[in-house]
C-alpha cells in the first residue's frame, strides 16, 4: 500500500507541475478565454482573444489550430441564425438579422487580420448596411402604426429606434418631435398637508422622480388656497388646469392626528422591593398619518383615474417617571441639628426592610453621574439646559433617558413602629442635598419633556410624495 501512495503522490505532483508550465506560456491565458468563449458560442469573442494570444505568442500552435475551426463554426451558425428569421417581417427578425449580419461582418474582418491562410473570408459590409436600413424601415412601419393606435409614447420609441440604424432617415427628427408633442402630457400637483412646507417638500420630490420621464411635464405652480379661501388647493389646481390646458392634476395628501399621552397613576417603589407609595407618570405621542393621493383626467372631466391611501403609525413615543413624593413636610430638629423643614414618607415595616428600601430606591440617585455642564446640580434650570441642549426631539429623549425611580423632595423615612427618622443619607445634611438634587433633575428634564412635546410630530408625511408617484409613475 505504501508503494502506491508513493505513486499516486508523484503522479499528481507531476500533473500539477504540467498544469502550472502551461500558465507561464505566453498568450494561455487568452487562449483558455477563448476556448471557453467558443464554448459559450460567443464565436467573435473567441476569435478576438484567439488573435491576443497570437500576438503575444506567434508559435502558440493551439490557438493558429483552433481560428479555422472557431471560424468555420461562427460563420455557419451566423449564417443559421439570419436564414431562419429571413425575410424580416417584424422588429424582433429584423434585430437578429442585423446583429448577426453585424457579427459576420467582424468575424470575417478579424479572420483576415489574423493572417492564417486557407480561410473563405467574405465582406459582408454591404450585407450589414442593407439589413440596418431594412430593419430602419420595419421600426419606421411599426411606429406608424403606434400612431394610428394612439400609442404615441411606444411610437417615439420605435422612430428613435429608426433614427439609431439610420440617421439620414427623411423626415425622421420632424416626425419625432411632432409625435413626442402630442405624447407629453402636464401634470399639476395640488397638496394638503399638515407642514407649512409640504407643498414645495411634494412639488420637488415629485418632479425629481418623474424627470426621467420624457413625457411628462410637472407643473412648477403652488395652488396653496389663502386662509379667507372658500376652497381648497386641488379645487384651485383643476380650475388653473381647465385655464391653461393641463392634461392631468395629482392631488396629494397627508393628514395627522397626534395623540397625546399623558398618565399618571400610583405604584408601590422601589421596584424590587415596593413599600412606599409612589406615582408613576408617563407622557408622550403617538402619530397617525393618513397619506394618499388622486390623478384627476382634466380632459375628461377631471375624472378620478387613480386613487390611494394609507395608514401609517409612528410611535408610541413615552417618557416615563417613578417618584416617591413626600406625604407631607415638617419642622423638625433631629438630633439637635437645629429645625429644619423636611418633607418624610411613612414606613410601617420592620426597621430592616425599611433601610433596604431605602437603598434600594436610592440607587438610582447613586448612579447618577452630574454632568460637567452643570455647576450647581440643585439648580433645575441648569439641568433644564442641559438636557435641551443633549435632545432636540422628544423622541430621542424618551429613546435615551431610562425610567429612574427616586425619592423627591423626601429628606427623611418616618419608622412609625418606633417614632424614629431615618435619613436618606448618611448625614441629614447630604439627605438634603440629594433631595434638592433629586428634585432639580427631576423638574428640569420633565421641563424639557414637556416643552419637546409642545413641538413634537410624526414625519410619516414625508412619504406622501414617494408613495404618490409610486402609484402614477405607471400610468404615464
Amino acid at each position: 500500500m505504501r508503494k502506491w501512495s508513493s505513486y499516486g503522490v508523484l503522479l499528481l505532483l507531476s500533473l500539477v507541475l504540467m498544469s502550472c508550465s502551461t500558465l507561464f506560456v505566453k498568450g494561455m491565458s487568452e487562449y483558455n478565454t477563448a476556448v471557453q468563449k467558443y464554448q459559450e458560442q460567443n464565436y467573435v469573442s473567441s476569435l478576438r482573444y484567439l488573435s491576443s494570444a497570437l500576438t503575444k505568442n506567434p508559435e502558440l500552435v493551439e490557438a493558429k489550430q483552433l481560428i479555422p475551426t472557431v471560424f468555420s463554426e461562427g460563420t455557419a451558425y451566423y449564417k443559421s441564425v439570419i436564414a431562419q428569421y429571413e425575410p424580416a417581417t417584424d422588429t424582433e427578425a429584423g434585430q437578429k438579422i442585423t446583429y448577426n449580419y453585424g457579427m459576420l461582418r467582424t468575424l470575417h474582418e478579424l479572420a483576415s487580420e489574423s493572417g492564417i491562410g486557407g480561410l473563405a473570408i467574405e465582406d459582408f459590409t454591404e450585407l450589414y448596411a442593407e439589413a440596418n436600413a431594412n430593419e430602419a424601415q420595419i421600426w419606421y412601419d411599426y411606429g406608424q402604426q403606434l400612431v394610428e393606435e394612439g400609442n404615441l409614447q411606444r411610437a417615439v420609441f420605435a422612430f428613435t429606434q429608426v433614427k439609431s440604424r439610420k440617421p439620414d432617415f427623411p423626415g425622421i427628427d420632424d416626425m419625432i418631435a411632432k409625435i413626442q408633442e402630442g405624447a407629453t402630457v402636464t401634470l399639476a400637483i395640488a397638496t394638503t398637508g399638515p407642514k407649512s412646507g409640504f407643498n414645495d417638500y411634494v412639488l420637488t420630490e415629485v418632479t425629481k422622480a418623474l424627470s426621467s420621464n420624457k413625457f411628462v411635464i410637472v407643473i412648477q405652480e403652488d395652488y396653496t388656497p389663502g386662509s379667507d379661501s372658500m376652497v381648497d388647493a386641488t379645487d384651485i389646481a383643476i380650475m388653473k388646469a381647465h385655464d391653461n390646458d393641463y392634461d392631468y392634476v395629482l392631488e396629494v395628501t397627508a393628514y395627522q392626528y397626534v395623540n397625546r399621552i399623558n398618565e399618571v397613576s400610583t405604584v408601590m417603589l422601589p421596584s424590587s422591593e415596593p413599600l412606599f407609595t409612589g406615582s408613576v407618570k408617563s407622557i408622550g405621542y403617538q402619530v397617525d398619518t393618513t397619506i394618499g393621493y388622486r390623478l384627476f383626467d382634466i380632459n375628461d372631466n377631471a375624472k378620478i383615474v387613480l386613487q390611494d391611501s394609507e395608514k401609517v403609525s409612528e410611535g408610541p413615543f413615552v417618557f416615563t417617571t417613578k417618584v416617591v413624593k413626600s406625604e407631607a413636610r415638617e419642622v423638625m430638629n433631629l438630633g439637635n441639628s437645629g429645625r429644619e423643614e423636611l418633607g418624610y414618607v411613612n414606613s410601617n415595616a420592620s426597621e430592616d426592610a425599611t433601610r433596604s428600601a431605602i437603598n434600594a430606591l436610592r440607587k438610582d440617585y447613586l448612579e447618577m453621574t452630574i454632568p460637567s455642564e452643570i455647576n450647581s446640580p440643585t439648580d433645575e434650570n441648569q439641568w433644564a439646559s442641559y438636557f435641551s441642549q443633549t435632545y432636540d426631539s422628544f423622541k430621542n429623549l424618551a429613546k435615551t433617558e431610562r425610567t429612574r425611580e427616586l425619592f423627591y423632595d423626601v429628606q427623611v423615612v418616618h419608622h412609625v413602629p418606633t417614632d424614629t427618622y431615618f435619613t436618606i443619607g448618611e448625614s441629614l445634611d447630604a439627605a438634603i442635598q440629594e433631595a434638592n438634587i433629586n428634585s432639580a433633575m427631576y423638574r428640569g428634564l420633565e421641563k424639557t419633556a414637556t416643552n419637546l412635546l409642545d413641538n413634537e410630530g410624526g414625519i410619516a408625511y414625508l412619504k406622501a410624495a414617494e408613495f404618490a408617484v409610486d402609484g402614477v409613475k405607471g400610468y404615464f
